[in-house]
């Protein structure tokens, strides 16, 4: 009895089903990280381009030429003025934006699973909105991960007003909270207060780039006047980890230097619990008043 199992899983038959499986699964591997690997090129270059743009100075026709992927959106209004947004230049907006992901076919797998009840009782989310599950951590293994890439550029009175890209590694919705990695820039972090606010003593000291980092993402906001070695940071990422063997385990994996910057900083002020004060609007946007309490 023994012998024969043995004979039947060793001879000739099963060993061509083995080799059969092999190939399949080498093969469905190298086409799965072929697909992402063109996809994160594809997010790459548009990340390219978006680091040759200046805020104020870049034009509409140096966009086009720089960032080729991104389309006119059909929005286009006038900005004013209000209590929110305070003293800001008056003028036309015009947005161009760009989304480049996989989730239609993630979607259709999703459902593939359900129907075919594979593994799917045992899917779960955890609190960062990724899905845990054997058929998923097979999926990931063979290579094909969910990967979401999303850019947008702002102009006012034909020149660049602002910059945001992010990358997904989870669809959850917004979509801003799957994001891995993402970078934007702002005029001001206080320009649109009107009255007293509070601010962190961190906050007060590096008015111009800012790290928030947490366990599944990580984030840069810079202003106009920031350093360029510290705007540089912001676009220099790392997507290879998407079709690596080992995935994209942390934020740090794509975005190292800026993982860097932000450890420097936090080290910097670690001296510690961090202080408020109240702080009232100057001039400049990106300076403070304090007021003792």
């Amino acid at each position: 009895m023994f012998s024969w199992i043995f004979r039947t899983l060793t001879g000739r038959s099963a060993r061509r089903t083995y080799l059969l499986l092999v190939v399949v699964l080498i093969a469905t591997s190298a086409a799965s990280r072929i697909y992402m690997f063109v996809l994160t090129r594809r997010m790459q270059a548009v990340i390219v381009g978006l680091s040759k743009l200046r805020i104020d100075q870049s034009t509409e026709e140096e966009v086009a030429r720089s960032v080729p992927q991104l389309a006119r959106s059909q929005w286009e209004g006038p900005l004013k003025r209000s209590p929110e947004t305070g003293e800001i230049d008056l003028g036309i907006e015009r947005v161009y934006s760009v989304e480049i992901s996989n989730e239609s076919s993630w979607i259709k797998f999703g459902r593939v699973i359900d129907a075919l009840k594979l593994c799917s009782r045992n899917a779960r989310f955890t609190h960062d909105g990724y899905v845990r599950g054997c058929i998923f951590l097979i999926s990931d293994w063979l290579g094909f991960r969910y990967a979401h890439f999303g850019a947008s550029v702002v102009l006012l009175n034909g020149r660049v007003s602002s910059i945001r890209y992010g990358v997904a590694d989870r669809l959850v919705f917004p979509r801003q909270i799957g994001e891995i990695v993402s970078a934007r820039s702002v005029h001001g972090f206080w320009a649109s207060y009107r009255d007293g606010f509070a601010v962190r003593s961190t906050d007060d000291e590096s008015p111009q780039f800012r790290v928030s980092s947490g366990t599944s993402n990580l984030g840069v906001t810079y202003t106009v006047d920031a350093p360029a070695e510290l705007v540089a940071h912001a676009f220099r990422v790392d997507l290879s980890c998407f079709w690596s063997l080992h995935g994209c385990r942390s934020p740090a994996a794509i975005a190292r230097a800026r993982a860097r910057s932000g450890r420097r900083t936090d080290t910097k002020h670690d001296i510690g619990p961090p202080k408020e004060h109240r702080s009232l609007p100057s001039q400049d946007c990106n300076r403070s008043v304090q007021i003792p309490n």
